[in-house]
């Protein structure tokens, strides 16, 4: 308990082991009071877990003809997908990174056979599928082979950096025809997101569409900065009756600040990372007082020096006067305390 306030802190941490099944789930937390109980914004924490299972998919309309291009996909199911396959072509290892496809070009009736696709740092996770070619003729009008339009992203939902780590943003999409590629951050259009050194004002909600002429696919994940607080400024300002301190600070999750004296008529405000707080004061001695503030990853102090708002009053009189005059004229002196 604070003993300036008398207000008390409470923490409470919850331990949970996630799983796959847990993707999506939301997260908050409740605290009961005699005066009433708050519960916090749901939360969505991103759940990483590897690949388990793949599939291997023949992305093409109806039956694959000679002179055809057929793609094939490799899906796994872990969270961050993979970006790098090997591609088993009949005896043959193809490694593909970035992508999770491999297109068989102008097949022929040689090309019938299983295909399989694994993993690079896990082979004997693998999956297969077989391929037969029709001897038909392709008609004259070439219809596209995706089957639709594919779109993923990495990251995605909510992504918790530190201030200078870095982010690498991945963008993958399939689709038969011309698509367009448009990207949004906090609803407004903005470039695909290519980050150096994060900082606060990298934060927002990132959402990534592709559309074509009768299909469109969006993806999204939401980017929060994190950062120990570092006080920008402390001023003072003489008011009326009074002087108001102000500290301000900039940091994530929202600082707490605390002052090296009592204040009254305290007002606070934090928007975009940047809190301020102020207090009036007033000191009947000068005074140098420190702001403190803190957050979950760390805290940051400063000091000001405050002066006294309260006069000095003075005597009428001087504590003593001594009048001289020339040689042998007497001196005379008064003192102010002996009341003459």
């Amino acid at each position: 308990m604070d003993p300036a306030t008398r207000l008390a802190t409470t923490f409470s941490t919850l331990q949970y082991t996630a799983t796959m099944e847990d993707t999506g789930a939301t997260f908050a937390c409740s605290a009961a009071h005699t005066l009433g109980d708050q519960v916090s914004a749901p939360e969505i924490f991103p759940i990483y877990y590897p690949t388990e299972k793949l599939s291997l998919l023949v992305l093409s309309k109806g039956p694959v003809v000679e002179g055809a291009n057929v793609t094939l996909k490799c899906h796994a199911d872990g969270n961050p997908p993979p970006h790098r396959f090997n591609f088993h072509l009949k005896g043959k290892k193809v490694l593909v990174e970035d992508s999770n496809t491999y297109t068989l070009v102008a097949v022929t009736r040689d090309t019938a056979g299983e295909y399989k696709c694994s993993l690079v740092d896990n082979e004997s996770m693998e999956a297969a599928q077989a391929i037969d070619v029709s001897c038909e003729e392709l008609p004259q009008v070439i219809t596209p082979f995706l089957s639709d339009l594919d779109l993923s992203i990495s990251p995605t939902g909510t992504v918790l950096k530190e201030m200078g780590d870095t982010l690498v943003v991945t963008m993958q999409k399939n689709t038969s025809g011309d698509a367009k590629v448009s990207w949004t951050k906090d609803g407004k259009a903005s470039k695909a997101p290519v980050f150096g050194r994060l900082s606060y004002a990298d934060t927002g909600i990132y959402k990534c569409e592709v559309s074509t002429a009768t299909l469109k696919r969006s993806h999204s994940f939401n980017l929060v900065v994190e950062g120990s607080p570092k006080i920008t400024s402390l001023t003072k300002e003489r008011e009326v009756k009074h002087k108001r301190l102000t500290c301000k600070a900039q940091g994530v999750p929202e600082p707490s600040f605390q002052w090296s004296v009592n204040g009254t008529d305290e007002k606070s405000t934090y928007t975009n990372g940047m809190a301020s707080h102020s207090i009036q004061v007033v000191p009947s001695a000068n005074l140098t007082v420190t702001c403190s503030v803190s957050n979950k990853l760390g805290e940051d102090a400063r000091t000001i020096n405050v002066s006294s708002l309260v006069e000095r009053r003075h005597s009428k009189f001087p504590d003593s006067l001594t009048l001289t005059g020339c040689p042998r004229t007497p001196i005379i002196s008064l003192n102010a305390s002996s009341g003459q």
